[in-house]
């Protein structure tokens, strides 16, 4: 019986690792490793300005357009002005109002997401967004994004804001966030 089970077992997984194969590798997705994959660390990709595109690697923010094998195009074009923002994680800019939007790591190793505006190659006027939060009273939270509200992401145990998108032309920005209110674990936000 042992046997009989184990063997079921085994040709299921075959059976699995063939169709994943089938599905991946014959004509539904190819699933190719980047020709400018070091290793270092390269974190997810943003879209930037002019639909160019940036990565992290290490410290440095790297911007690119994809060649005509949709892989990453060289040159890699090194931009100073995003790393000098301390962006932890992918960002959501903005182009028509040329405003980014980021997550920066506090001193405590909480998250907090920032704005900036860009005026001619600079980002300007860098602060925390400030957010409304659930459950509003008159205190506003020191030290929290959240400026008004019951909650707060700034307490122990909890990693903040992470992941940012934007979306509807600019009216709401997504992310993933640890916060007590939660369901559990990192759940999906808008602002």
């Amino acid at each position: 019986m042992k046997k009989a089970i184990i063997s079921a077992i085994s040709l299921l997984i075959c059976a699995q690792s063939f169709a994943l194969e089938h599905k991946f590798g014959s004509g539904w997705y190819e699933f190719v490793s980047s020709d400018q994959n070091t290793k270092r660390d390269e974190l997810p990709v943003s879209s930037y300005i002019n639909g160019n595109l940036v990565f992290f690697r290490n410290d440095t923010a790297y911007m690119f357009k994809s060649n005509s094998d949709l892989d990453i195009g060289t040159p890699l074009v090194v931009c100073p002005e995003l790393m000098e923002l301390k962006i932890e994680g992918t960002f959501a800019y903005d182009e028509r109002n040329r405003v980014i939007y980021f997550v920066r790591r506090t001193g405590d190793s909480q998250t907090v997401i920032y704005e900036a505006t860009l005026d001619g190659d600079k980002w300007k006027n860098v602060k925390p967004l400030q957010i409304k939060g659930a459950m509003a009273e008159k205190n506003k939270i020191e030290g929290s994004t959240l400026t008004l509200g019951r909650y707060n992401f700034s307490h122990p145990g909890v990693k903040g804001f992470h992941n940012l998108c934007l979306a509807e032309r600019g009216k709401a920005i997504y992310f993933s966030g640890d916060f007590k209110s939660g369901v559990g674990g990192r759940d999906l936000w808008y602002i």
